[in-house]
């Protein structure tokens, strides 16, 4: 018997400016490190998406990022929240700017794709205790930007392990 081939799965992702990504991206190893939880690029989730051919993903997440604008959120303090992908994390304000982004990205992928609420970057991944997290959050919240610019994005794939899922994809925001 063959074993059936399962689809890759993709997610769109909005992603931080460099001087923000960096940043992030040193809480993020210092937690994996910390707690031995996984690495994972900074990034906003956008959208799940279809199942269709990925050359269309990339042609939607073009038109996507043609419609959409940079914009500048704030990062609000970390939180400890559902394990494992929530975690740790910092939720995004306004979210006007990034409800909209949602509706730019149902216009081009079909409806019920875009994420609509909880908009955060992660922090950290995993199982860890919240009691154990606390002791982090000091230090955290001193390294962590109070503001960042969205100014790309980018299509993942993100079936199977974390470690496995990878940037495909990217495109600058054009508005």
């Amino acid at each position: 018997m063959t074993p059936s081939l399962q689809k890759p799965k993709y997610t769109l992702w909005l992603m931080p400016d460099p001087v923000s990504y960096r940043a992030i991206s040193r809480i993020i190893s210092s937690l994996a490190d910390t707690f031995g939880a996984p690495r994972f690029k900074p990034h906003i989730t956008l959208a799940a998406t279809p199942d269709i051919p990925v050359a269309d993903l990339k042609s939607a997440a073009k038109s996507i990022a043609s419609n959409l604008s940079t914009c500048k959120l704030s990062v609000e303090k970390p939180i400890c929240g559902n394990p494992p992908f929530q975690r740790y994390y910092s939720e995004l304000s306004p979210s006007d700017s990034l409800l909209n982004a949602a509706n730019v990205a149902d216009t081009f992928l079909g409806s019920g794709f875009a994420k609509r609420h909880s908009f955060h970057i992660s922090l950290l991944y995993g199982e860890s205790d919240c009691k154990d997290l606390h002791n982090e959050f000091a230090t955290i919240s001193s390294l962590l930007p109070s503001k960042l610019y969205v100014q790309s994005l980018a299509l993942f794939e993100t079936s199977g392990n974390l470690e496995k899922w990878s940037q495909i994809y990217s495109v600058k925001l054009s508005r």
